[in-house]
């Protein structure tokens, strides 16, 4: 697909699953919301900058960014009680994706990890 202006949307990270698969990319949508895309999507829009330029959320290369188990030992939102909790985009803090709750900021994406935990002690 050839757009002669190209995407609106700004690619700002990879996640790479546990499986150590990258399906989505972390994208700003025009309204300024962060999202995700998938893959193929960023590609067929062009979305800049290009795949192999972004970083995964441990802010390193992609070659060189390792899966996170650490998300599936996160513990329940301390707040509403959800699972749908994950690491931030730079994997700094943990989040709630139902009340949009967030934890301290911890120094590692471990260190955010069970600051998390320690929460609902």
């Amino acid at each position: 697909m050839n757009h002669n202006q190209g995407s609106s949307y700004t690619g700002l990270g990879l996640v790479r699953e546990d499986d150590g698969e990258v399906r989505n990319v972390t994208v700003r949508s025009p309204g300024g919301n962060e999202q995700p895309l998938a893959v193929q999507d960023y590609i067929n829009r062009e979305v800049q900058p290009p795949l192999n330029i972004l970083k995964c959320q441990h802010g390193l290369p992609y070659s060189s960014c390792p899966p996170t188990p650490q998300t599936q030992m996160l513990e329940p939102c301390p707040f509403c009680g959800s699972t749908k909790v994950e690491e931030s985009l730079h994997g700094d803090f943990i989040e709630c994706l139902d009340c949009n709750a967030s934890g301290p900021m911890g120094d590692t994406s471990k260190s955010a990890a069970d600051l998390w935990n320690g929460a609902r002690r």
